[in-house]
């Protein structure tokens, strides 16, 4: 029964394709690489990489957003984006049915972070970067863009007729979570049967 159920659950779940995590990977899989203007193409020539050097060779710059996406929907080329940019889009315009159909890149090549101008030598520097640490390190500016997320899937929720019909539509595969049940049915019969057979073996030792 246990390998019945495990074989219909592997067999259920649809096996993933192997991913790109590394730039490595994404150079040997000869795919392009694109974004807007050509910032990140002269940061990844000043890196001692040799995998992103070659990468620039095959740079593209794309006109907008739109045109990059367009070329990454059909596998052909990877953007290059920030990535809670990158996270926003995918949450927000290549998730079906909460499954994304994109994904970021394990490794990163160049992380940046968001400053705040001030005027040079200004008393305010120490208290600014004292608050912006604060607000980082407790989590406000992740919590904020989850909640930018959610406001914006709230926003654009399409009919309800239209949502029941996608999840009838959607079919969700079995795994060992769906079938615990069977498994914990066994195990109380395993035990009820190491019961009373103690209690057999026991009553038979005291008997006359």
């Amino acid at each position: 029964m246990a390998y019945s159920s495990h074989l219909t659950a592997f067999l259920t779940i649809r096996t993933r394709p192997d991913v790109l995590k590394t730039f490595k990977e994404l150079y040997e899989a000869n795919i392009d690489v694109s974004s807007i203007g050509e910032f990140f193409n002269i940061s990844m020539a000043a890196t001692g990489n040799y995998h992103l050097q070659s990468l620039t060779k095959r740079y593209f710059i794309s006109k907008n957003v739109d045109e990059a996406l367009v070329q990454v929907k059909l596998g052909r080329t990877a953007m290059i984006a920030g990535r809670k940019s990158l996270e926003y889009l995918i949450s927000t315009q290549f998730s079906s049915s909460g499954e994304p159909t994109m994904r970021v890149m394990k490794e990163c090549f160049a992380p940046y972070s968001v400053g705040v101008t001030l005027q040079r030598h200004t008393p305010l520097k120490r208290n600014i970067n004292l608050a912006l640490e604060r607000m980082v390190e407790s989590g406000l500016v992740t919590r904020w863009f989850s909640e930018a997320l959610s406001r914006h899937r709230r926003s654009t929720e399409v009919d309800t007729d239209q949502t029941d019909a996608d999840e009838r539509n959607h079919v969700t595969p079995l795994n060992i979570h769906h079938m615990q049940g069977v498994f914990l049915i066994l195990i109380f019969g395993y035990v009820a049967s190491t019961v009373v057979f103690v209690i057999e073996v026991l009553r038979d030792k005291n008997a006359p």
